[in-house]
């Protein structure tokens, strides 16, 4: 009997795994077929070169104090994607020979015979060289069309604001020129002025450099937000001081995720806002802007960080951080004049939110 049972129960068992093995169930599939992943291109031109190699370099001959001369080029966007553009003074070669009477007997020297009995040359002539560079953004060739007007401009040094920066102090440096978006130009303007308390020991000097330009995509981007002043004839310039903000952003997500330092600023609430307003910037009675952040100084400094549904992209923006009663993150406001204790932004910004896309 107890044979029997153990047979019974073998076979229901062996039932069972079989009944597990061929049941059918309700079911539904969906396949969405195709999807992409593409990457797309950094590349520019400058002054129609692509790449850049003009057939003779740039030559400011045979200065003296008091006079300036001047390198302009034009850059444009010829990738898929909005870049960022810096621009570096780099690979400095300064030599002197002493070839003159004023000259020789500045360096202490006695000039005999066409020649100086003391030949030490004086090889820093950048020092003496003061810088100026402005920007000019444009939805055209500005070359081929001289009477466009720029659609957004920034001057990022200028000559006699009494913080003069000298060819000398800027190697190396990479210098943020602003963002171009694609298909667009950005016309660079830089003058080289030889300061009027340059004297003797510098005739006959020579500086040979190299001018490099780099596109770089917009990643995870920090802008910087500066104390600009309006200099008559110039409009609103860098002042260099010690009052700026950076910020810190991810270009493209699902939301506006940042990281905002503060240093210089009095004390109070501040709001940080972006201007989409691109290419007409009209101020009207004061334009809508979105609100990324609320800001608190104390001290003179703030640190925030966070993130914030926008529920939109923002193309081609400012970001300005300006004073006032805090706005929610996320909701729009309108901006009167004069602003409170702004700072300005240094370059057009790009978000993407990718539930938008």
């Amino acid at each position: 009997m107890k044979k029997l049972l153990l047979s019974i129960l073998t076979v229901a068992i062996l039932a069972g795994g079989l009944w597990a093995g061929t049941a059918a169930y309700f079911t539904d599939t969906e396949t969405s077929s195709n999807n992409t992943f593409t990457t797309g291109t950094i590349d520019i031109a400058v002054d129609g070169e692509n790449p850049w190699s003009r057939a003779y370099p740039y030559a400011l001959e045979d200065m003296k104090p008091s006079q300036t001369d001047y390198i302009d080029f034009t850059v444009q966007n010829v990738g898929t994607n909005p870049v960022n553009l810096y621009k570096t003074l780099s690979n400095y070669q300064l030599s002197d020979i002493i070839t003159s009477e004023p000259e020789c007997t500045e360096n202490g020297g006695i000039w005999s015979n066409n020649e100086c009995d003391r030949p030490d040359p004086t090889t820093d002539v950048d020092n003496w060289i003061n810088y100026d560079m402005k920007v000019e953004l444009y939805d055209v060739d500005p070359v081929l069309n001289p009477t466009a007007s720029p659609v957004w401009w920034e001057n990022i040094y200028t000559d006699g604001m009494g913080h003069d920066v000298t060819v000398g102090s800027l190697e190396g440096e990479d210098m943020y020129l602003g963002m171009i978006p694609v298909g667009k130009w950005m016309k660079v303007y830089q003058s080289y002025h030889m300061v009027s308390e340059t004297g003797n020991a510098y005739q006959g000097d020579s500086l040979v450099f190299d001018i490099t330009l780099t596109a770089e995509q917009l990643g995870v981007h920090a802008l910087r937000l500066e104390n600009k002043v309006d200099v008559a004839g110039q409009s609103y310039t860098m002042w260099w001081d010690t009052t700026y903000a950076d910020l810190t952003y991810k270009v493209k997500d699902r939301e506006f995720g940042y990281s905002l330092s503060v240093n210089g600023m009095p004390d109070g609430t501040y709001n940080l806002v972006a201007w989409e307003g691109y290419p007409g910037w009209t101020w009207g009675g004061g334009p809508a802007v979105t609100v990324l952040a609320n800001v608190t100084v104390s001290g003179n400094t703030a640190a925030v960080s966070g993130s914030v549904e926008l529920d939109q992209s923002l193309t081609n923006a400012k970001v300005w951080l300006v004073g006032g009663s805090f706005v929610a993150p996320g909701s729009t406001m309108n901006l009167g004049w004069p602003l409170t204790n702004p700072l300005y932004d240094t370059g057009l910004m790009d978000y993407y939110d990718a539930a938008d896309l």
